[in-house]
């Protein structure tokens, strides 16, 4: 699929109630002025370089490159650019609620890694249809990103995340649930509770400390 969409200004973000999937591979449009100036890195709070940090924290976590891995809320690739280079061809799924920030990834990231030949799938969503990849994971990786769920989309979250994880497959959240035991996702139980930190964003002035829960499903 190649993505034809014109960019739009960063601060409308358009979101979609209709879900569409768009492959690494067939993205055939250049990266426009904005990418190029790498609007997108700005536009998430936290320093881009953070997206390292979560990666060494998935491989902390046991991630492997054999694993199919879903990246909840993937924007536009400050985690995904490390994860597609380290998974095998085919294993990344990412799920974004905004269009921008997939532009930004296929057009831009991707391409500036060499990373496009890799068939990331990305799936533009807001309504939580994981079931669209006709694949289950091994990891999920969700960071910072249900937290901003609204109550509705919440609870589809959590009754159908698991539904599309594998037997003993774990999930990695960041902030830690209010509610971080086993009635959370009653499928799993809490591996961990745990705090990171990240050495390269020290002196940004940011929230430096991640909590997370780590979750691993039982059947």
């Amino acid at each position: 699929m190649i993505l034809d969409i014109e960019i739009v200004d960063w601060k409308t973000r358009p979101i979609t109630n209709k879900p569409e999937m768009y492959f690494s591979d067939a993205t055939q449009q250049p990266p426009s002025v904005d990418h190029l100036l790498e609007t997108h890195h700005q536009f998430y709070g936290r320093p881009w370089a953070l997206g390292k940090c979560l990666f060494d924290t998935a491989l902390e976590c046991g991630i492997k490159p054999q694993f199919n891995v879903l990246d909840f809320g993937c924007g536009a690739g400050r985690l995904a650019i490390w994860l597609v280079g380290y998974l095998e061809y085919g294993r990344y799924f990412g799920v974004e609620a905004h269009y921008n920030s997939i532009d930004a990834l296929l057009r831009y990231e991707l391409p500036l890694y060499g990373l496009s030949h890799k068939k990331a799938r990305v799936l533009h969503d807001s309504e939580i249809n994981l079931d669209v990849f006709g694949a289950s994971f091994d990891f999920v990786i969700d960071a910072y990103s249900s937290v901003h769920l609204d109550s509705a989309r919440a609870a589809v979250y959590r009754e159908r995340l698991p539904t599309v994880v594998k037997k003993g497959g774990m999930v990695l959240i960041s902030p830690v649930p209010e509610r971080c035991d086993n009635a959370f996702f009653p499928e799993f139980e809490v591996v961990r509770r745990f705090s990171s930190s990240c050495e390269l964003i020290l002196n940004s002035g940011k929230d430096k400390i991640t909590e997370w829960s780590l979750f691993r499903k039982l059947s």
